[in-house]
Protein backbone atom coordinates (compact mmCIF):
# COMPACT_ATOMS: atom_id res chain seq x y z
CA UNK A 1 0.00 0.00 0.00
CA UNK A 2 1.32 3.50 -0.48
CA UNK A 3 2.50 5.67 2.12
CA UNK A 4 1.91 8.79 2.96
CA UNK A 5 4.43 11.38 2.20
CA UNK A 6 3.85 14.70 3.39
CA UNK A 7 4.38 17.36 -0.12
CA UNK A 8 5.20 20.03 -1.35
CA UNK A 9 2.52 21.47 -0.30
CA UNK A 10 4.63 24.11 1.89
CA UNK A 11 5.02 27.10 -0.58
CA UNK A 12 5.99 30.56 0.55
CA UNK A 13 3.46 33.19 -0.79
CA UNK A 14 5.72 36.16 -0.85
CA UNK A 15 4.76 39.48 0.62
CA UNK A 16 5.64 43.00 -0.40
CA UNK A 17 6.46 44.94 3.28
CA UNK A 18 6.11 48.83 3.05
CA UNK A 19 8.65 50.69 5.08
CA UNK A 20 6.72 52.81 7.17
CA UNK A 21 8.49 55.56 7.61
CA UNK A 22 8.25 57.26 11.44
CA UNK A 23 7.05 60.61 9.49
CA UNK A 24 3.83 58.42 8.63
CA UNK A 25 2.80 56.78 11.19
CA UNK A 26 -0.39 58.95 11.08
CA UNK A 27 -1.19 58.03 7.80
CA UNK A 28 -4.30 55.88 7.79
CA UNK A 29 -2.70 53.60 4.75
CA UNK A 30 0.27 52.83 7.04
CA UNK A 31 -2.09 52.08 9.91
CA UNK A 32 -4.06 49.77 7.96
CA UNK A 33 -1.05 48.20 6.71
CA UNK A 34 0.01 47.67 10.17
CA UNK A 35 -2.88 45.93 11.19
CA UNK A 36 -2.89 44.02 8.14
CA UNK A 37 0.82 42.67 9.48
CA UNK A 38 -0.71 42.15 12.35
CA UNK A 39 -3.30 39.72 11.15
CA UNK A 40 -1.17 38.10 8.92
CA UNK A 41 1.45 37.12 11.83
CA UNK A 42 -1.48 35.44 13.50
CA UNK A 43 -2.91 33.76 10.69
CA UNK A 44 -6.10 35.62 10.54
CA UNK A 45 -6.16 35.92 6.42
CA UNK A 46 -9.83 37.34 6.58
CA UNK A 47 -9.38 40.47 8.34
CA UNK A 48 -5.97 41.31 7.02
CA UNK A 49 -8.32 41.01 3.34
CA UNK A 50 -10.41 43.43 5.09
CA UNK A 51 -7.35 45.92 6.07
CA UNK A 52 -5.77 45.79 2.10
CA UNK A 53 -9.65 46.48 0.89
CA UNK A 54 -9.80 49.76 2.70
CA UNK A 55 -6.35 50.43 1.68
CA UNK A 56 -7.47 49.60 -1.91
CA UNK A 57 -10.66 52.05 -1.12
CA UNK A 58 -8.14 55.39 0.35
CA UNK A 59 -5.82 54.48 -3.11
CA UNK A 60 -7.48 52.80 -5.94
CA UNK A 61 -4.36 52.61 -7.71
CA UNK A 62 -1.63 51.27 -4.64
CA UNK A 63 -0.32 47.85 -6.36
CA UNK A 64 1.21 46.96 -4.09
CA UNK A 65 -2.04 46.48 -1.64
CA UNK A 66 -3.88 44.63 -4.62
CA UNK A 67 -0.50 42.00 -4.44
CA UNK A 68 -0.64 41.63 -0.83
CA UNK A 69 -4.39 40.99 -0.71
CA UNK A 70 -3.98 38.85 -3.61
CA UNK A 71 -1.61 36.69 -1.26
CA UNK A 72 -3.72 36.60 1.89
CA UNK A 73 -6.45 35.09 -0.67
CA UNK A 74 -4.06 32.33 -1.66
CA UNK A 75 -3.93 31.13 1.69
CA UNK A 76 -7.09 30.56 2.70
CA UNK A 77 -7.47 29.13 -1.16
CA UNK A 78 -9.29 31.37 -3.29
CA UNK A 79 -7.31 31.16 -6.15
CA UNK A 80 -9.99 32.90 -8.29
CA UNK A 81 -10.08 36.37 -5.82
CA UNK A 82 -6.23 35.43 -5.62
CA UNK A 83 -5.44 35.37 -9.72
CA UNK A 84 -7.74 38.58 -9.99
CA UNK A 85 -5.67 40.55 -7.45
CA UNK A 86 -2.55 39.89 -9.00
CA UNK A 87 -3.33 40.34 -12.14
CA UNK A 88 -4.54 44.10 -11.12
CA UNK A 89 -1.02 44.48 -9.11
CA UNK A 90 0.73 43.68 -12.66
CA UNK A 91 -1.84 45.69 -15.12
CA UNK A 92 -1.23 49.10 -12.49
CA UNK A 93 2.43 48.00 -11.94
CA UNK A 94 3.58 45.77 -15.18
CA UNK A 95 7.48 45.57 -13.55
CA UNK A 96 6.13 44.05 -10.00
CA UNK A 97 8.18 40.87 -9.84
CA UNK A 98 6.75 39.50 -6.47
CA UNK A 99 3.46 39.82 -8.27
CA UNK A 100 4.67 37.47 -11.18
CA UNK A 101 6.13 35.47 -8.88
CA UNK A 102 3.08 34.49 -6.76
CA UNK A 103 0.70 34.60 -9.76
CA UNK A 104 2.64 31.87 -11.35
CA UNK A 105 2.28 30.19 -7.44
CA UNK A 106 -1.45 30.45 -9.18
CA UNK A 107 -1.40 29.65 -12.20
CA UNK A 108 1.01 26.51 -10.85
CA UNK A 109 -1.72 25.32 -9.12
CA UNK A 110 -4.46 25.45 -11.49
CA UNK A 111 -2.22 23.03 -13.51
CA UNK A 112 -1.75 25.84 -16.35
CA UNK A 113 2.31 25.34 -16.33
CA UNK A 114 3.01 27.22 -19.52
CA UNK A 115 1.58 30.04 -17.91
CA UNK A 116 3.24 29.71 -14.88
CA UNK A 117 6.58 29.33 -16.63
CA UNK A 118 6.41 32.10 -17.74
CA UNK A 119 5.46 34.60 -15.11
CA UNK A 120 8.21 32.73 -12.68
CA UNK A 121 11.08 33.53 -15.63
CA UNK A 122 9.51 37.04 -15.90
CA UNK A 123 10.00 37.36 -11.62
CA UNK A 124 13.68 35.87 -12.23
CA UNK A 125 14.22 38.38 -15.28
CA UNK A 126 13.03 40.99 -12.68
CA UNK A 127 15.54 39.67 -9.81
CA UNK A 128 12.29 39.59 -7.70
CA UNK A 129 12.37 36.92 -5.17
CA UNK A 130 15.09 34.74 -6.89
CA UNK A 131 14.55 31.97 -4.17
CA UNK A 132 10.83 31.77 -4.21
CA UNK A 133 10.99 31.75 -8.08
CA UNK A 134 13.57 29.09 -7.77
CA UNK A 135 11.61 27.03 -5.84
CA UNK A 136 8.35 27.36 -7.15
CA UNK A 137 9.62 26.33 -10.67
CA UNK A 138 11.09 22.86 -8.82
CA UNK A 139 7.48 22.63 -7.29
CA UNK A 140 6.11 23.10 -10.96
CA UNK A 141 8.27 20.91 -12.54
CA UNK A 142 7.79 18.04 -9.36
CA UNK A 143 4.55 18.43 -10.26
CA UNK A 144 4.82 17.40 -13.68
CA UNK A 145 6.93 14.53 -12.94
CA UNK A 146 10.23 15.97 -14.28
CA UNK A 147 12.20 14.99 -11.18
CA UNK A 148 15.51 16.15 -12.72
CA UNK A 149 14.61 19.53 -13.72
CA UNK A 150 12.93 19.72 -9.88
CA UNK A 151 15.59 19.06 -8.62
CA UNK A 152 17.64 21.51 -10.08
CA UNK A 153 15.63 24.38 -8.98
CA UNK A 154 15.10 23.58 -5.68
CA UNK A 155 18.87 23.19 -5.54
CA UNK A 156 19.20 26.56 -6.82
CA UNK A 157 16.66 27.92 -4.39
CA UNK A 158 18.46 26.84 -1.34
CA UNK A 159 21.82 28.46 -2.80
CA UNK A 160 19.84 31.24 -2.46
CA UNK A 161 18.90 30.95 1.07
CA UNK A 162 20.31 27.85 2.77
CA UNK A 163 18.46 28.35 5.77
CA UNK A 164 14.90 27.71 4.19
CA UNK A 165 13.99 24.58 5.78
CA UNK A 166 10.74 24.47 2.98
CA UNK A 167 13.19 24.02 0.48
CA UNK A 168 15.06 21.64 2.04
CA UNK A 169 11.80 19.58 2.30
CA UNK A 170 10.73 19.74 -1.48
CA UNK A 171 14.11 19.07 -2.26
CA UNK A 172 14.26 15.54 -0.04
CA UNK A 173 10.53 14.57 -1.17
CA UNK A 174 11.97 14.80 -4.42
CA UNK A 175 14.83 12.50 -4.07
CA UNK A 176 12.76 10.13 -2.78
CA UNK A 177 10.71 10.35 -5.42
CA UNK A 178 13.97 9.27 -7.65
CA UNK A 179 14.74 6.36 -4.74
CA UNK A 180 17.59 8.55 -3.96
CA UNK A 181 16.95 7.75 0.41
CA UNK A 182 20.01 8.07 1.87
CA UNK A 183 19.81 11.74 -0.16
CA UNK A 184 16.51 12.38 0.88
CA UNK A 185 17.03 11.65 4.82
CA UNK A 186 20.25 14.02 4.89
CA UNK A 187 17.86 17.35 3.27
CA UNK A 188 15.04 16.26 5.94
CA UNK A 189 17.77 16.17 8.17
CA UNK A 190 19.17 19.75 7.71
CA UNK A 191 15.41 20.93 7.38
CA UNK A 192 15.04 19.65 10.80
CA UNK A 193 18.18 20.83 11.84
CA UNK A 194 17.10 24.38 10.61
CA UNK A 195 13.46 23.63 12.41
CA UNK A 196 13.52 20.72 15.22
CA UNK A 197 9.74 21.09 15.15
CA UNK A 198 9.17 20.75 11.49
CA UNK A 199 6.92 17.66 11.20
CA UNK A 200 6.83 17.11 7.99
CA UNK A 201 10.72 16.53 7.72
CA UNK A 202 10.02 13.88 10.63
CA UNK A 203 7.38 12.41 8.93
CA UNK A 204 9.25 12.21 5.03
CA UNK A 205 12.44 10.95 6.97
CA UNK A 206 10.56 8.52 9.00
CA UNK A 207 9.36 7.61 4.81
CA UNK A 208 12.97 6.90 3.88
CA UNK A 209 14.40 5.26 7.08
CA UNK A 210 11.18 2.61 6.44
CA UNK A 211 11.87 2.77 2.66
CA UNK A 212 15.97 1.28 3.66
CA UNK A 213 14.96 -1.31 5.74
CA UNK A 214 15.95 0.74 8.78
CA UNK A 215 12.36 0.67 10.56
CA UNK A 216 13.63 1.32 14.25
CA UNK A 217 14.44 5.00 12.89
CA UNK A 218 11.49 5.46 11.09
CA UNK A 219 9.29 4.58 14.11
CA UNK A 220 11.66 7.03 16.32
CA UNK A 221 10.68 9.73 13.62
CA UNK A 222 7.06 9.32 13.46
CA UNK A 223 6.81 9.44 16.66
CA UNK A 224 8.58 12.55 17.08
CA UNK A 225 6.38 13.74 14.32
CA UNK A 226 3.01 13.11 16.72
CA UNK A 227 4.49 14.71 19.86
CA UNK A 228 4.63 17.92 17.93
CA UNK A 229 1.59 17.03 16.09
CA UNK A 230 -0.71 14.86 17.19
CA UNK A 231 -3.55 14.95 15.02
CA UNK A 232 -0.73 14.22 11.52
CA UNK A 233 -3.02 11.31 10.52
CA UNK A 234 -0.08 11.10 7.96
CA UNK A 235 1.76 9.80 10.02
CA UNK A 236 -0.37 7.44 12.18
CA UNK A 237 -0.83 5.98 9.05
CA UNK A 238 2.86 5.31 7.95
CA UNK A 239 3.41 4.20 10.91
CA UNK A 240 0.51 1.48 11.33
CA UNK A 241 1.74 0.11 8.07
CA UNK A 242 5.39 -0.66 9.43
CA UNK A 243 3.48 -2.31 12.72
CA UNK A 244 0.99 -3.92 9.75
CA UNK A 245 4.36 -5.47 7.95
CA UNK A 246 6.13 -6.15 11.45
CA UNK A 247 2.66 -8.06 12.20
CA UNK A 248 2.37 -6.41 15.13
CA UNK A 249 -1.56 -6.00 14.26
CA UNK A 250 -3.11 -4.99 17.85
CA UNK A 251 -0.54 -1.38 17.30
CA UNK A 252 -1.52 -1.50 13.74
CA UNK A 253 -5.50 -1.29 14.48
CA UNK A 254 -5.01 1.14 16.53
CA UNK A 255 -3.33 3.40 14.63
CA UNK A 256 -5.43 3.09 11.56
CA UNK A 257 -7.90 3.82 13.80
CA UNK A 258 -6.18 6.79 14.84
CA UNK A 259 -6.39 7.83 11.06
CA UNK A 260 -10.47 7.19 10.32
CA UNK A 261 -10.84 9.33 13.79
CA UNK A 262 -9.09 12.42 12.66
CA UNK A 263 -10.00 11.80 8.86
CA UNK A 264 -12.87 9.52 8.06
CA UNK A 265 -13.14 9.23 4.32
CA UNK A 266 -9.18 8.15 4.68
CA UNK A 267 -9.78 5.17 2.48
CA UNK A 268 -6.45 2.71 2.76
CA UNK A 269 -6.35 3.30 6.42
CA UNK A 270 -9.97 1.95 6.13
CA UNK A 271 -8.93 -0.83 3.84
CA UNK A 272 -6.35 -1.70 5.38
CA UNK A 273 -8.31 -1.86 9.05
CA UNK A 274 -10.62 -4.34 7.35
CA UNK A 275 -7.97 -6.37 6.21
CA UNK A 276 -6.36 -6.66 9.77
CA UNK A 277 -10.14 -7.04 11.33
CA UNK A 278 -10.32 -10.14 8.74
CA UNK A 279 -6.71 -11.41 9.59
CA UNK A 280 -7.68 -11.63 12.65
CA UNK A 281 -11.40 -13.50 12.21
CA UNK A 282 -9.22 -15.77 10.50
CA UNK A 283 -6.76 -16.39 13.02
CA UNK A 284 -9.97 -17.97 15.73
Amino acid sequence: MKKWIIGFVIMAIVLIVPKILKMLKQDPIMQHHRLAEEYRNKGDYTKAIAEYTEIIRLKPNYAMAYNNRGSAYHHIGNLEKALADYNKALKLNPKEGVAYCNRGLIYSEMGKYDQSISDLNKALELKANIGEAYNALGLLYFRQYDFDKALDYFSKAIKEDSNSSIRYLNRGLTYHNQGEYDKSIADNSKAIEIDPKYVDAYNNRGLAYDAKGERDKALADYKKALEFDPNKYQTYYNRGMIYYDMEDYQKAIADFQRVLKINPKHQQAQKALEELENKLKEKK
